[in-house]
């Protein structure tokens, strides 16, 4: 967690392409030997703290009762976790999910990347709730379009926001409800075609 804390403290000065794996392990005070042990490229490193967010959703998934259809407890749980990032509870604070979401923004390879990791570890937490493999087409179908779901509505928010990093997750939180209330829409108006 050191090495993270100390790349979201640079984060906060410097632009993500500026950031180099020497000045991380200088400002941690360890070798840059050390940071490469833990995360073979800077983008692993900017990418580490997303493991905590699918932690933290795939944590708050298995507590949404299981008669929940399976994007509304994505939604629940992704909501659950917005609001504890916001009230500080666990190591995903809104200021870490705030500077890694200004991140992804400004260095868009990251988005691909991130997509990736997230989805296999989703995956695995919808196939779990579904009673199904995590190759299941239902799973896959399921965890693609909620990918869909979080990219359009935290990519419409940019990397600036009028409000304080503080309450940037409540405005996470309103954009991922929005969103997801135009796909239920669309989709309902799409069933009846």
């Amino acid at each position: 967690m050191i090495l993270i804390d100390t790349a979201l403290q640079i984060l906060k000065r410097e632009d993500p392409d500026a950031m180099t794996v020497e000045a991380v392990a200088e400002a941690a005070d360890v070798s840059p030997r050390t940071v490469a042990r833990y995360f073979p490229s800077k983008d692993m490193l900017l990418l580490a703290l997303l493991d905590l967010i699918s932690d933290a959703v795939n944590a708050e998934l298995a507590l949404v009762p299981a008669a929940v259809p399976p994007l509304e407890a994505m939604l629940a749980a992704n909501l659950a976790m917005l609001d504890r990032a916001s009230a500080g509870t666990g190591p995903l604070t809104s200021h870490r999910f705030v500077i890694l979401h200004t991140t992804m923004n400004i260095v868009p390879r990251l988005v691909t990347q991130a997509a990736g990791i997230r989805a296999a570890a989703t995956c695995d937490a919808l196939a779990q709730r579904m009673n199904l493999h995590p190759e299941d087409p239902a799973v896959q179908l399921t965890g693609s379009l909620w990918g869909a779901i979080i990219v359009t509505a935290w990519g419409r928010l940019g990397s600036d926001s009028d409000d304080p990093g503080e309450q940037r997750t409540d405005v996470m939180r309103r954009s991922l409800t929005a969103t997801f209330a135009e796909f239920c829409a669309l989709t309902s108006a799409t069933a009846t075609l």
